[in-house]
């Protein structure tokens, strides 16, 4: 009923509420999968109260302990979804505990030496956490937000890979697996567990060919993948395995261990890009080795949110993230390199062809302040707009609803070697274009004394050209026009004759 600083108000049925003062809290990490606390009891026991996983439980149960009814009992929990912790304690004498909190006290406060203070907080953590007395076992149920299944899906039908990392065990991934849409019953499994042996690991990971077009997963629990990161056989045969699956779930899997898997995916695949979210603050590593971290903001903390690249509410959002905003910012992106790279080509290659006339003397075509005022004002407006508010598909719901959509992505459609050549043709060409009608058809022009126009006149009829010529190029790759890619145009094309008056 109250928490301070030293001391935990509990009310146990009726009666007054009991107090119990914390003389030392042993914090919990990845690698030791359990926290302790050391409390005085209102009777003046001091007990060593331990929380954790049963791997990691089990062994620092007193011997001759019964444990084989708790085991069945965790299996039960674990098929049923829910999440579970072993509970154990054991009374500590006075002789025990006061100089045990006095040493661990000391290596609390060593300063500039932090490799030597974590391993002198592990021995001792280890040398108390021994010879306890099993007092249960707890199970909760963390139940999937809204839309986590139909978000799995629709990531899975853009073509995405989707893993799982999680430090349940394995019957309660499973089961969290099934209640996602992350493994069905009619999909090919492989399960990979401490049981096994390294060479069973390896015989393991072969799918059979005659499975008859089946989605494909692998199930691996954190020993495992210990072992499959120290065989650099295995690790191979394992993402090579991986890459055939359209699920994979790993459990009993440590902080560290996630962020491993990720960055052993982006050496074995560097042609992939990875995305984690998380919601905990055990997430934090995987999330920042990823080349996309997402956090996920609500009641496990901010630590996930205020550690990665965006920030969500809720799982369901990363379908609108992923699937709409990410393809909408990718088609303006790979639009606007193409044009980048098309305007400041027909801009320059005008040049080259004059150098054809002018042997190469290094004379210019343009006016110096002219030509750097072609990307800051008269082809830049346009950009903007066009990369905030272009779309291809005008109804966002209907992106959406298709997650195929995605895949123009996936498959590089929009920019690559073929589609980047035609651009930089079509600058050659069109830049061939203004720079010999210009020439001819206007160079031996005359003005209204009866002097010819001159380097001046063509250039700056040359430049005018290139300018309205760079900004239609973009208009007629304009998918949604609105007011202000008209306005946007219309100052860029027009801005230029004032700024020539």
């Amino acid at each position: 009923v109250n928490r301070q600083m030293g001391s935990i108000t509990i009310e146990l049925g009726i009666g007054e509420p009991a107090e119990y003062q914390v003389l030392d809290i042993i914090e919990f990490n990845s690698d030791r999968k359990r926290m302790s606390l050391i409390v005085k009891c209102p009777d003046g026991t001091v007990k060593l109260m331990t929380k954790g996983a049963d791997s990691t439980m089990f062994p620092r149960i007193r011997n001759g302990t019964d444990i084989v009814s708790t085991e069945k009992a965790l299996k039960g929990f674990g098929d049923d979804g829910l999440r579970t912790l072993v509970l154990a304690e054991k009374v500590l004498p006075s002789g025990v505990w006061e100089p045990w909190v006095k040493k661990n006290g000391e290596a609390k406060n060593i300063i500039g030496d932090d490799e030597r203070k974590a391993a002198l907080l592990v021995e001792y953590a280890a040398e108390i956490e021994v010879d306890l007395e099993l007092v249960g076992t707890t199970a909760i149920e963390d139940k999937l937000q809204e839309g986590v299944p139909q978000t799995i899906e629709a990531l899975r039908t853009a073509g995405m890979k989707v893993w799982m990392l999680t430090g349940d065990k394995m019957e309660t991934a499973i089961n969290i697996g099934y209640a996602c849409a992350l493994l069905h019953d009619n999909m090919q499994k492989i399960q990979l567990d401490s049981t096994m042996r390294t060479k069973d690991l390896l015989e393991n990971l072969v799918f059979k060919d005659d499975d008859g077009g089946l989605d494909r997963g692998i199930i691996v629990d954190g020993d495992s993948l210990t072992r499959i990161f120290n065989d650099e056989e295995l690790k191979h045969k394992f993402v090579d395995a991986t890459a055939t699956c359209t699920s994979v779930v790993c459990c009993r899997v440590s902080p560290k261990q996630k962020a491993d898997v990720v960055e052993m995916v982006r050496t074995d695949k560097p042609d992939a890009t990875t995305l984690s979210i998380g919601d905990g603050a055990n997430d934090v590593p995987m999330i920042q080795a990823a080349h996309v971290g997402v956090g996920i903001s609500g009641m496990e903390g901010q630590q996930a949110a205020n550690s990665a690249d965006y920030a969500i509410g809720q799982f369901r959002y990363l379908h609108r993230l992923t699937l709409v905003h990410g393809r909408v910012n990718y088609y303006r992106l790979c639009l606007l390199i193409r044009y980048f790279f098309y305007k400041n080509a027909v801009v320059v290659i005008t040049q080259f062809w004059f150098c054809l006339f002018n042997l190469f003397t290094g004379q210019s075509l343009y006016e110096n302040w002219t030509l750097a005022a072609y990307n800051v004002f008269f082809t830049s407006l346009p950009v903007v707009i066009v990369g905030i508010y272009d779309r291809d598909i005008l109804n966002t719901d209907n992106i959406h609803d298709h997650p195929k959509l995605y895949q123009d992505g996936l498959n590089d459609e929009l920019l690559n070697f073929k589609v980047f050549a035609q651009w930089i043709f079509n600058a050659i060409f069109h830049s061939a274009i203004i720079f010999f009608v210009v020439m001819f058809g206007w160079g031996a022009a005359m003005g209204k004394e009866g002097v010819i126009l001159g380097l001046d006149g063509v250039g700056v009829t040359m430049y005018a050209t290139v300018i309205v010529v760079a900004n239609l190029k973009l208009a007629l790759h304009v998918s949604s026009f609105t007011w202000m890619h008209y306005l946007s145009f219309a100052i860029s094309i027009i801005g230029f004759f004032f700024f020539l008056a």
